[in-house]
């Protein structure tokens, strides 16, 4: 990664396998790379995987310029299509959907506060397992709903987001790991939260179906779901 003579195929693959060893050891290496890199704008994805697995203890040292290349990418395009959130969609909830990189989770919640990230972060960790990221997704979505209840606004994502998880339950795929859902039973079981949050993690903690889940809850995830729902 060091070397300035690689060619695209083989810059993307040592990224890539930079990213499945996940050793902070890599860190400097993909300093240089990035430094070294004239075309790295097209390797831009590949870059934010290997960088958010083998970030250190200061996960801004790796990833602050790649995110600040992110926030560049277009907001919408001449189709009115988003390159920015589009980004999240595919290189981040794709990607990280089954190898999370939890180090690198605080500093894309930190850039999640910035205005030019905030839709694209939704987007991109709807579907992380990890704890924060699924406090950052309901709570943001509870956001929206509070915005827009009263209103004839409506928002396509903020209706479907909770399939990303229903569905990996109906198609045998990994449930929702359990501090993830204790997150979640945090905020629908107090009282002290507000209805659109309470609805929200009530959502996403019936999405999923673990071990341990009553037979009930496994053959009527949905109708419990509605049922709790209504009552909060």
């Amino acid at each position: 990664m060091r070397r300035g003579d690689l060619d695209r195929t083989e810059s993307r693959g040592a990224l890539r396998l930079a990213g499945f060893v996940g050793s902070p050891l890599l860190s400097e290496s993909l300093q240089e790379s990035w430094r070294i890199d004239g075309a790295r704008q097209e390797l831009l994805s590949d870059y934010l995987w290997a960088c958010s697995h083998c970030c250190g203890e200061d996960p801004a040292e790796l990833l602050s310029p790649i995110f600040d290349e992110w926030a560049e990418l277009q907001d919408k395009n001449d189709e009115g299509v988003s390159p920015r959130v589009g980004f999240g969609d595919y290189h981040v909830r794709l990607a990280f959907r089954h190898q999370v990189p939890d180090r690198a989770i605080g500093y894309f919640l930190q850039r999640a506060l910035g205005p030019e990230l905030r839709s694209s972060l939704l987007v991109g960790l709807n579907g992380v397992d990890n704890p924060d990221a699924v406090e950052f997704v309901v709570k943001e979505l509870a956001r929206l709903d509070e915005e827009m209840e009263g209103t004839d606004r409506w928002s396509p994502f903020a209706i479907t987001a909770v399939y990303e998880w229903s569905n990996r339950t109906k198609y045998g795929g990994e449930p929702m790991k359990a501090v993830s859902r204790q997150r979640l039973h945090e905020f629908w079981s107090s009282e002290v939260n507000g209805r659109c949050l309470r609805r929200r993690a009530i959502k996403y903690w019936c999405a999923t179906v673990a071990q341990g889940d009553s037979r009930n809850a496994q053959d009527g995830g949905h109708e419990q779901r509605d049922w709790r729902c209504r009552a909060v």
